[in-house]
């Protein structure tokens, strides 16, 4: 693990590198023991990476591993700025930028509707 990328409530992000590949990958670290859903939230996002459609934004899910008090969901690895820290650096963009943006939001938001919905939870 090289670094640090976020710090929600019950789990930690760090950045790292496949040890056989060599590719930079963010391993995501859930404490299994900060409460009671947190084995479920690690089932359902495990789930959710394996159903996701392959998109250039989308995290891709590389392996994935438990243990009685930890978690861990290792995933493809973006070395890209956030939304928000784009628009902060740039002071704003332009009409046709945010309609670009929009459009990229919503077939991301219908392609994963699409892996989601109905039977496909198996």
């Amino acid at each position: 693990m090289t670094k640090c990328l976020s710090l929600p409530f019950c789990s930690v992000v760090h950045q790292g590198r496949d040890s056989i590949t060599m590719e930079p990958v963010a391993v995501k670290e859930i404490d299994l023991t900060a409460s009671v859903d947190t084995a479920s939230l690690y089932k359902t996002e495990v789930k959710a990476l394996r159903r996701l459609p392959g998109h250039k934004n989308l995290p891709t899910l590389v392996g994935n591993c438990k243990s009685s008090t930890t978690a861990q969901i290792v995933m493809s690895f973006y070395p890209y700025p956030t939304l928000q820290s784009l628009l902060d650096s740039r002071g704003g963009i332009s009409q046709n930028e945010a309609l670009y943006i929009l459009r990229q939001l919503v077939r991301n938001c219908l392609s994963s509707h699409n892996a989601f919905s109905g039977d496909h939870w198996t």
